[in-house]
């Protein structure tokens, strides 16, 4: 079966990574981690998360995580993202995507907040995507792409953006 971590609640249940590595790696396989924060994460991409399957993350915070690369809390492939009542902030990539990079499989986002992220030297300071990507009821604020596009979103030429009842707002691309 694929694998699933809940948690006691992302306020008591923390996953901190102390020596320079990723903290979840789910080649091929799908994740599901509810109410966990996910936070110290370093890679040269997916600093909390590399997924090349269907990746679930609700009620969790995905904070203070660092790329060399691509996606500074999650790198996901051609499956689907998921994240509900989720907080990404903090997290920074040296690339594309401050906090999510979303491959082909795109991204659902609702009830969440993307804040505070920062692609370093490319496009997509919050989210950056090369699916359809959904953000329902959320908020993306204050994230930053340098020397590129998107502050807080980018899509790539070939996806889809969809944006329900959500603020987007104070992002930048410089």
């Amino acid at each position: 079966t694929a694998p699933r971590i809940l948690g006691a609640g992302a306020a008591t249940t923390t996953i901190l990574v102390v020596n320079n590595n990723r903290i979840f790696s789910a080649s091929g396989h799908s994740l599901t981690l509810k109410k966990v924060t996910l936070a110290g994460g370093r890679a040269d991409n997916g600093g909390a998360i590399l997924t090349g399957g269907p990746l679930i993350v609700e009620d969790s915070i995905l904070s203070g995580n660092q790329v060399t690369g691509i996606g500074g809390a999650i790198f996901g492939g051609a499956s689907q993202i998921v994240l509900r009542r989720a907080q990404l902030s903090n997290n920074t990539a040296t690339n594309y995507g401050g906090a999510v990079s979303a491959g082909t499989g795109g991204v659902l986002v609702v009830d969440t907040t993307i804040s505070d992220n920062t692609a370093s030297s490319a496009d997509g300071g919050g989210i950056i995507s090369g699916g359809p990507t959904r953000i329902y009821r959320s908020v993306i604020n204050n994230n930053h792409a340098m020397n590129s596009f998107g502050g807080g979103v980018a899509s790539e030429a070939e996806a889809t953006l969809e944006i329900h009842e959500s603020t987007i707002s104070g992002n930048s691309a410089f």
